[in-house]
């Protein structure tokens, strides 16, 4: 490495680590709502603790891309203020020299992130769920968590969109029956009540309809159509073991993921939501090489004098993609609008507007 490539590349890991200190700060604050509602719960300090540093590899997986971005927006955006670009240039130092170590830095950021999203991720958080288990959050109606597949309870898998204290919207329910026929239930709402007494969880579904195949043929099915209808899920095989607690999508590897899509198609079951989030643990590891792509020739072109601009920049490009992100993780039960392609339209739409811009500062 020649010292030029030394200097950009210790100017950008230094920024890079400051801003990584800086967002991992910002989210931490952000989170501190939930750190008090523990507090108020009598939940241990050593066990706040733990579930922190439980927690911080989740929020690593978004603060590596914001802070590379951020830093080589402020690297180039001093260097091209400066006029060390300019003089480089009149050296006959091409542009696409002096930044190609940045851009194995995404590279190698992006591999680690790969690792990051698909093994510690999922342990971490998984991990931490398991103690917010066992600090005494367990009553069985906090298990139920929307947005995932929840197999808890013998031959039931349930799914809904969202929860408020006991009350689901868009409920999904798989239900294997005597003859081992796939029953599926759906409702727009639901209302769910524990009965400790019983060891037994009801679920009274409001407008709904129950689908099941008719015996032989699974190209006929009984339609069934509720104003309300109440099942009742047993909860005596969930025990006190923390080990009972399914993992939602963000606890599997990659491995794991393709296993419940074979397993799902199987069943007949939609498997598109784990399809999806196998493609967004790999998008988004990709998304610390497409911001390194696009900030080069925005902080050349930019080089303003306020470093708050590399900040700002970096905060909107981040906002668009995230929530396109978020936006494709809602469509994960529409198979049709293809939600795990939508996973990498940003990474297509920024890092091509990145390689269309940097070609273009390398040709002036």
């Amino acid at each position: 490495m020649t010292i030029l490539h030394r200097y950009i590349t210790q100017n950008v890991i230094v920024s890079f680590l400051i801003g990584l200190l800086v967002y991992t700060f910002i989210s931490f604050m952000g989170n501190m709502i939930k750190i008090a509602d523990l507090v108020i719960k009598g939940v241990d300090p050593l066990s706040i603790a733990k579930l922190f540093l439980l927690f911080m590899p989740y929020l690593l997986t978004i603060c590596i891309p914001m802070a590379l971005l951020t830093a080589v927006l402020l690297v180039f955006g001093r260097l091209s203020r400066e006029n060390e670009i300019t003089a480089l240039r009149s050296c006959g130092v091409s542009i696409m020299r002096f930044v190609s170590p940045i851009i194995l830095l995404g590279i190698f950021a992006s591999i680690f992130c790969i690792i990051l999203n698909n093994k510690i991720v999922p342990f971490s958080h998984y991990s931490a769920r398991k103690l917010l288990f066992k600090v005494g959050m367990t009553d069985p109606v906090r298990l139920l968590t929307p947005g995932s597949f929840i197999e808890l309870f013998p031959n039931h898998i349930i799914h809904f969109r969202s929860k408020n204290e006991n009350k689901l919207k868009n409920v999904l329910i798989y239900q294997t029956t005597e003859k081992g026929q796939l029953r599926t239930i759906n409702a727009k709402q639901g209302i769910i009540r524990n009965k400790p007494d019983k060891n037994e969880l009801s679920i009274e579904l409001i407008n709904g309809n129950i689908q099941e195949p008719k015996e032989g043929d699974f190209r006929d099915f009984f339609n069934l159509s509720f104003g309300s209808y109440t099942i009742t899920l047993p909860v005596s095989k969930m025990g006190s073991d923390p080990n009972n607690i399914a993992k939602k999508h963000k606890d599997m590897t990659i491995d794991e993921l393709k296993e419940k899509i074979i397993e799902y198609k199987q069943l007949g079951i939609n498997s598109t939501p784990y399809t999806t989030e196998i493609q967004k643990k790999i998008s988004l590891s990709f998304s610390c090489l497409v911001f390194v792509l696009i900030g080069i020739p925005l902080g050349i072109i930019t080089h303003r004098t306020e470093k708050t601009v590399g900040a700002g920049i970096s905060l909107l490009l981040v906002t668009v993609y995230y929530l396109f992100i978020v936006f494709g993780k809602a469509l994960d039960k529409t198979p049709a609008y293809h939600p795990e392609l939508l996973m990498w339209l940003t990474n297509i739409v920024i890092g091509g507007i990145g390689i269309f811009l940097l070609r273009r500062v390398i040709k002036l």
